[in-house]
């Protein structure tokens, strides 16, 4: 029907034929918008998209990439000036004006601060997400982004980035409350038809389950399939021996909380090269001297890669170390700057008073508690002996003592304990959230977070220093070397701060954690058999008399002394399972087909104990070593606890030279022996779990102070 509203006709439309023929029929001839006074002041000159005129402004606005509903906006008031313009003097009297003109000045002010707000935000947004704070962006961001960007084919002002807004806030907020609002009126209205909807729910409900219960069997039944179908032996591969597997999981149950020992009882059945798999991750383990000549020397190049690690990528920055960076340039020139400037005989030497002073606090120590004839814990002397040694050699100052050292020691046990989890994400990626569940991905994000905090913060004090030019006694530290090779450009590498970070990491967990384990299980074996333990006592003794120090060339003529800890670290390497390996490429080795980036572990713990290369290789004999070229430099692949070739330990020359400083001082000052109660048949030798392997029970023993 046709109606006026004062001059202006009006077509009212009350059937669905009707509203066919105008919404899509001849929809071109009536998509335009009708113009309003009240929509102009209140929509800023009709910039929106809901009441915009149809044409270009309109056609681009309404495809710009936004979820937005068409909004329909019902002005409730009626404006003379729209349909009798000559009574527009009725709108000033009854205070339409007033009201709209109030209205729209407090929308505009409301909005143009929120839009200004977004734009100062921009740049403050742009460093939260460098420092990892997650920004969801809203609709101004888009809109801002929009107004920025050429390819739409219209300019978005900011009065038309306040009207769309508008649109947005009013459509989802009036519209949608006025449906979910009647829409429960009328089933308070209808009891009848409110227990049919939720009778309707709750049968959804346990459609849903029926399903899943259906389903779920056939799920497994194609996963089955689809496992069999992917691990079925390819004809034309030939594959090391494998033990059998379960789906998913792989050979996981086969490890066990001690996997050294694990796979060496594998490794007998089904040979020196197998191939394992964790998860979907093919592993291949090595147990014999041949086997691991050939992928660290003989092939080297093809197996010098390190596999690819969520804690890894999250504990050491992202892997810019020495110990898991990925094969390339940056690792090759890392390894260089870290030989000739940070692990050098040189270097080394400038270490010794360090180690010598540490070496007789621990001394004078043993000295107080051995006049109680009390046992005391050398595990924890020794951990806190090379603890202190490495802090001081890279950070220049001891982290050990007090509430604040106590603390770094615990981050750092963790720290370690974290490096020998097992994360799902890197072997079952669907199963990833179970690190979530299990707190693993908390544990890091709270241990990297806490060793940054305290890495930068001695980072930065030795910047601070080197500024204010601070005159001090000061001997220099890895710290320092570090901050000087950043400095230069005559290495061909930028080493950042997480470089230098990561490195840090790799020395003091290196210089701890590894030494302190040998020590450990030096003394251990030495307490188990008096008379070697009386035989490497009369060598040291016999070459240093009554001489209070104990010099290098002291150290050189004590051989059983070497002896002895080459067969400690043939026993009890402290990390039986090498640093993994990752296939580069395609290869073949043993005539077994290794596909790239199959996991490569050397089990450094079983070729130490091999039959076929050692007599007696369950017996400690420091003897086999006196008349032999042996030694674990990475020439002689029976004995590798530092492992071997491109990625053998760079450091090997800091540990030994702690090593054998604080065996001979032990031997050469005290007299040594097990607490009553403890027999050597008796003590126990069980293994921790983790990266390095210690004792599980501290080490206790009573010294005699030596009277020469």
């Amino acid at each position: 029907m046709h109606l006026h509203f004062g001059c202006l006709p009006t077509l009212v439309i009350s059937s669905a034929d009707a509203a066919r023929q105008v919404m899509k029929i001849q929809d071109l001839s009536f998509c335009d918008r009708p113009d309003l006074n009240i929509a102009r002041k209140l929509l800023y000159d009709t910039k929106d998209i809901s009441a915009s005129p149809y044409g270009e402004y309109d056609l681009s606005a309404s495809s710009l990439p936004v979820d937005l509903s068409e909004l329909f906006m019902t002005l409730g008031a009626r404006s003379f000036r729209s349909f009798i313009p000559w009574l527009s003097w009725v709108d000033r009297i009854s205070g339409l004006d007033a009201r709209v003109d109030r209205v729209s000045k407090q929308m505009d002010d409301f909005l143009q601060g929120v839009v200004e707000e977004h734009m100062g935000d921009q740049g403050i947004q742009l460093s939260e997400n460098n420092n990892h704070i997650e920004h969801k962006e809203d609709f101004v961001d888009i809109l801002l982004r929009v107004q920025k960007e050429t390819t739409h084919g219209i300019l978005i002002n900011n009065d038309s980035v306040k009207g769309i807004l508008l649109n947005i806030y009013s459509a989802g907020t009036d519209t949608t409350a006025t449906v979910l609002e009647w829409a429960m009126t009328e089933l308070l209205r209808h009891p009848s038809v409110m227990k049919t909807v939720q009778k309707e729910q709750e049968d959804a409900r346990m459609l849903l389950q029926h399903l899943f219960l259906a389903i779920l069997p056939l799920l497994l039944l194609l996963f089955l399939v689809k496992w069999i179908f992917f691990n079925a032996p390819v004809s034309n591969k030939n594959l090391p021996p494998s033990p059998a597997r379960f789906p998913v999981l792989g050979n996981f149950h086969q490890l066990g909380l001690l996997p050294h020992r694990n796979l060496q009882s594998l490794a007998r059945k089904h040979g020196s090269v197998m191939l394992l798999y964790l998860g979907s991750v093919p592993i291949l383990v090595l147990s014999s001297a041949d086997a691991a000549r050939e992928v660290m020397k003989i092939q080297d190049i093809f197996f010098c890669d390190r596999p690819e690690s969520s804690i890894g990528r999250r504990l050491l920055y992202n892997m810019k170390d020495i110990s898991v960076a990925p094969y390339g340039e940056y690792w090759r020139q890392l390894k260089s700057i870290f030989i000739l400037q940070l692990a050098s005989n040189k270097r080394v030497q400038s270490f010794r008073e360090l180690r010598e002073e540490e070496t007789a606090l621990m001394v004078n120590k043993i000295k107080d508690m051995s006049s109680s004839s009390l046992p005391m814990d050398l595990s924890e002397l020794f951990l806190t002996l090379t603890n202190d040694v490495s802090c001081r050699s890279a950070f220049g100052k001891k982290y050990s003592e007090g509430g604040n050292g106590r603390e770094f020691k615990t981050l750092l046990r963790e720290f370690l304990e974290l490096l020998g989890a097992l994360s799902f994400s890197d072997f079952i990626p669907w199963l990833g959230w179970v690190d979530r569940i299990s707190g693993l991905d908390a544990r890091l994000d709270r241990v990297s977070k806490q060793l940054d905090e305290f890495l930068q913060g001695v980072v930065q004090q030795h910047i601070q220093l080197g500024e204010n030019n601070i005159q001090m006694e000061h001997k220099e530290d890895f710290v320092d070397i570090l901050l000087r090779i950043q400095k230069e450009t005559t290495h061909g590498i930028s080493i950042d701060n997480d470089s230098a970070k990561a490195i840090l990491l790799d020395i003091y967990s290196a210089g701890t954690d590894t030494t302190a384990t040998a020590l450990e299980w030096a003394m251990t074996e030495l307490l188990r058999h008096p008379n070697v333990m009386n035989t490497v006592q009369k060598e040291v003794r016999d070459i240093l008399g009554r001489k209070p120090n104990i010099t290098d060339k002291d150290l050189e003529k004590m051989q059983y002394l070497k002896a002895v800890i080459k067969e400690t670290l043939r026993l009890h390497p402290p990390i039986p399972l090498l640093i993994p390996r990752s296939a580069r490429e395609d290869v073949k080795m043993n005539n077994y087909d290794i596909a790239a980036g199959t996991m490569v572990l050397i089990n450094a713990w079983a070729i130490g104990r091999d039959s076929a290369t050692w007599n007696e290789p369950e017996e400690f004999l420091p003897e086999r070593f006196l008349n032999s070229s042996i030694d674990f430099k990475g020439h002689d692949f029976q004995l590798i606890p530092f492992g071997a070739g491109r990625r053998g330990c760079p450091g090997i020359a800091f540990a030994m030279a702690t090593n054998e400083l604080v065996l001979a001082n032990l031997l050469h000052k005290f007299d040594w022996k097990l607490p009553n109660g403890t027999t050597v048949e008796n003590l126990d030798m069980s293994e921790s779990t983790g990266v390095t392997i210690h004792r599980k029970v501290p080490l206790l023993a009573v010294a005699t102070s030596c009277s020469f």
